[in-house]
């Protein structure tokens, strides 16, 4: 099973993979499992080092899911940014959001987490 799969022309192609699909498109899943039996161990593990060769990696821009609403209900929109360059994180954004920032961090890096941060409040 797969999870976070999406289509992604702005790739770091290292190991210079042929394109999933035209206009040089691959087909990028962020996380995959192999579930087997215990006697399909080496088949397993076949599987996991052929799939290692396949690694392509996102580029310097990334995309920013925004949660938006309509007559239908609820749906996520895709905006493509590049992760800007921010050198003073309390000139931007207020000396009480340091210790925010310092939280969300630690949550994101947690094996356990979902990646997903809501914010909320007057920007």
């Amino acid at each position: 099973s797969f999870n976070g799969s999406h289509l992604d022309s702005e790739i770091l192609n290292k190991n210079q993979l042929k394109a999933d699909y035209d206009g040089k498109y691959f087909l990028v899943v962020s996380d995959l499992k192999i579930y087997h039996l215990p006697e399909h161990d080496s088949f397993a593990q076949d599987l996991a080092d052929r799939f290692s060769q396949m690694t392509v990696c996102s580029s310097k821009s990334c995309m920013l899911q925004m949660v938006c609403r309509n007559q239908c209900g609820y749906y996520l929109d895709g905006i493509r940014v590049k992760k800007p360059l921010i050198t003073d994180l309390a000139l931007h954004y207020g000396n009480n959001f340091l210790t925010t920032h310092d939280k969300i961090l630690n949550d994101l890096n947690k094996k356990e987490s979902k990646g997903i941060v809501l914010l909320h409040g007057v920007p």
